[in-house]
């Protein structure tokens, strides 16, 4: 009989774990370096699954032919799911990125351009309990749409850390 109101009890929270909050605070002020691009963010948490990002990074080339590095603005929309608890996240979205890029061609004088495409997230984040801090490990590809050539950026795997409130 033991056996069977542990087994009820332990269906009952993981049957809460999807019904309670799956983050345990409202605004996220960050910190992010990772492959392609490092920079700043603010996160706020809209529902239970549901979060708005916006950030501002510095992106810096990845190979010697592509030499172009600059300044972007992101805004992307965030899905998040609890895997142990509501301290531990896994999260992906999507969005959009605009910016100003210095591009430099070989035996061309450095041209500065504007730029838009499309970005990707997917990540876990871990909220300290006991203090207003989150630390999460992200891969965040994006699309460059224009401004020379269509190009995909592959390898932007980087670490977080934010200031929950």
């Amino acid at each position: 009989m033991k056996s069977i109101r542990i087994v009820i009890v332990a269906a009952c929270l993981f049957a809460a774990s999807f019904i309670s909050n799956a983050q345990n605070y409202d605004w996220a002020l960050g910190v992010r370096g990772g492959g392609n691009s490092s920079g700043v963010s603010l996160k706020y948490v809209w529902s239970d699954w549901y979060a708005l990002e916006l950030g501002y990074d510095f992106v810096y080339p990845v190979d010697a032919l592509d030499m172009r590095y600059g300044n972007q603005f992101s805004m992307i929309n965030i899905w998040n799911r609890p895997i142990i608890n509501f301290d531990f996240i896994f999260f992906y979205g999507v969005g959009i990125h605009g910016g100003s890029y210095l591009i430099k061609k070989e035996g061309e004088e450095q041209k500065s351009r504007f730029g838009a495409g499309l970005d990707w997230v997917a990540g876990l984040e871990y909220k300290i309990p006991i203090a207003p801090v989150a630390i999460s490990l992200e891969y965040r590809p994006f699309f460059n749409l224009f401004p020379v050539k269509p190009r995909f950026y592959l390898a932007n795997l980087g670490l977080g850390l934010k200031l929950v409130f």
